[in-house]
């Protein structure tokens, strides 16, 4: 009887409970799970996933140890196999999701990693999902990567009790804080005929200066995301903050490596953030369309707009989740 041969690698993280299978001739990379096999000590061993899987279909398969430590460090233990199989079913061939290129196939890697193995990570596994389409993401810093509410929040308390104004609370701030910044400052009651604007721009900045690099932080998920996505894609922030304060910050954190570019302003009044993002795109050299902007607040989605690119806003960073989700379609919750 004459049998097909469907000649395939796979590639195994035993220890992670997952597999890929790659098609040598089509160059397919299809997504196969350890969830049905039994071994001992509940882990399934390689030749008892491929027997469970394609039972008598298999012509022949030969282990080959593998260490992908560059693209996951936290593997200890992983396998490619060479394999044969007779007589595969159309069914099951049907049965997987199939990548067909370099790209895709690293993105697959990333995303089913993140799906089975991350799951406590509601936000790695949306920002995977959110971004795969993309070549480039530009980040936004304050709020987005920086966690500098308090920083923000604190130094804004002091200008309302020297102006003897109403205190103000985190849930209020994420509810009234936005662009352009004078008019956030009025909603909090500054009366621009009695007190000039940038005078109160220069005082809070004098007081986000001294705590910022003691009062803020990234984000704990930060680091592993940006070395995530530096696998697959390049990345940039561009920021309304000022320019200098950004080079600092991004050297104190040691995450310079992980961009292209970085881009703040060169004033106070976070005016010139679509300019700015303007030449990094055009620097970049990549199609507006193969480009996400990730931010916090509505002025991202402004920026967004006017550089023609999607955007993604992550919320309670400056802005809080309901009010984003009036504004925008594509919201997810940190």
């Amino acid at each position: 009887m004459h049998h097909d041969l469907y000649t395939t690698y796979f590639l195994i993280f035993v220890d992670e409970q997952w597999a890929f299978l790659k098609n040598k001739e089509t160059g397919h990379l299809n997504f196969l799970s350890f969830d049905q096999c039994q071994a001992s000590h509940n882990k399934p061993s390689i030749e008892s996933f491929l027997n469970r899987t394609f039972q008598d279909r298999i012509h022949h398969w030969i282990p080959l140890n593998f260490q992908p430590t560059s693209l996951f460090p936290e593997l200890n233990q992983s396998t490619i196999c060479y394999v044969e199989l007779k007589d595969l079913p159309e069914s099951q061939r049907n049965n997987f999701e199939f990548f067909s290129s370099l790209a895709d196939i690293t993105e697959g890697l990333l995303s089913h990693k993140s799906e089975a193995l991350l799951k406590q990570s509601s936000l790695k596994t949306q920002l995977i999902q959110k971004t795969r389409p993309y070549k480039q993401i530009i980040w936004d810093w304050n709020g987005t990567l920086i966690d500098d509410v308090e920083v923000a929040l604190l130094s804004m308390k002091t200008l309302l009790s020297d102006h003897n104004l109403p205190d103000l609370c985190v849930d209020r701030y994420r509810d009234v804080f936005g662009f352009p910044i004078q008019k956030y400052y009025e909603k909090l009651g500054f009366d621009f005929d009695s007190i000039c604007f940038n005078s109160l721009c220069y005082r809070f900045h004098e007081e986000y200066d001294k705590n910022r690099l003691k009062v803020g932080k990234l984000f704990a998920d930060v680091i592993p995301h940006l070395d995530l996505f530096s696998k697959t894609k390049k990345q940039s922030i561009l920021s309304a903050g000022a320019q200098w304060h950004l080079d600092e910050w991004v050297q104190h954190y040691n995450i310079k490596h992980f961009f292209e570019y970085i881009y703040g302003i060169s004033d106070h009044f976070a005016g010139s953030k679509i300019d700015r993002g303007r030449e990094l795109i055009t620097h970049s050299k990549y199609d507006p369309s193969d480009t996400i902007l990730i931010g916090d607040t509505d002025h991202d989605v402004e920026v967004g707009a006017e550089l023609g690119v999607d955007v993604l806003l992550i919320a309670n960073g400056h802005q809080s989740f309901e009010r984003l989700q009036q504004l925008h379609d594509n919201v997810i919750e940190r």
